[in-house]
């Protein structure tokens, strides 16, 4: 594999986390009063 494409690999996962945490950060709260 080429570094390029593992540092994207890398790159991507991270994001992916960080989105799940500040998705769980933000849904969470806000499920209990929703509309």
């Amino acid at each position: 594999m080429n570094l390029i494409f593992l540092t994207t690999l890398q790159a991507t996962c991270k994001i992916k986390k960080v989105l799940f945490f500040l998705n769980v950060a933000f849904i969470e709260p806000s499920g209990a009063h929703e509309d």
